[in-house]
């Protein structure tokens, strides 16, 4: 089964570190050695992680079952739980990532369903998640585990609190924009970007509210 799996991902040329970024760390390098040198058999995966690593590999259920042996349905896999990305939650307007129009709070554009239990969302209240797409290009960067680029959409977490490090929607009130900024906080609170080009906002020069964080992204590519 690991040998199966190694093979796949050599073969579409994904390395481990990619499938921890593109999984935002529910396959993490650690468990993706483990699974290829088969010292985690694969029906000992969650359920959920299972049908992440079937789409990482951009495989279906069919050929992954042909290829590893493994049936995917919930009921072979007794120690799994079903996976059920049952959460609907709202999709909204576009965020600046730099100074372009401003983000209509109001706007419901639409709804995506989001599973509760991936990484990143686990644990949170999925009700004060939103859905947006990152308008501007000053989180874009050469660094691809740094790269937000125009058009990707971003899950944000209304009302949490920030800490240093995060990726933060805030309110910018003297310029009338919503932006999308890392967040640092030493002496002042400082929203920077990714592109060394980007505008970098500094508390006490602007006024400065924190709507929510970033806690998943779907970049596009």
């Amino acid at each position: 089964m690991g040998r199966a799996i190694a093979a796949r991902r050599t073969r579409i040329g994904k390395t481990q570190p990619d499938i921890e970024r593109e999984t935002n760390g529910e396959l993490y390098v650690k468990l993706l050695s483990r699974i290829e040198t088969g010292r985690k058999p694969l029906n000992e995966l969650a359920y959920s992680k299972l049908r992440t690593l079937i789409a990482a590999l951009d495989w279906n259920a069919d050929d992954f079952a042909e290829a590893t042996g493994v049936d995917t349905t919930a009921t072979s896999l007794p120690t799994s739980r079903p996976y059920n990305a049952t959460h609907p939650v709202p999709v909204f307007d576009s965020v600046s990532a730099g100074l372009s129009p401003t983000v209509q709070e109001d706007h419901v554009i639409g709804h995506f369903t989001l599973d509760p239990a991936v990484s990143g969302l686990r644990g949170r209240n999925m009700n004060n998640m939103r859905i947006l797409t990152v308008n501007g290009d000053s989180m874009a960067s050469a660094s691809v585990a740094n790269d937000i680029p125009h058009g990707s959409n971003i899950v944000v977490e209304l009302g949490a609190a920030p800490s240093d490090g995060d990726i933060v929607v805030a309110w910018i009130d003297d310029l009338d924009v919503a932006v999308l900024k890392r967040y640092e906080e030493n002496e002042t609170t400082v929203l920077t970007s990714y592109n060394p080009n980007g505008p970098v906002f500094r508390a006490g020069e602007h006024d400065i509210d924190v709507r929510g964080v970033v806690r998943l992204d779907f970049r596009k590519r």
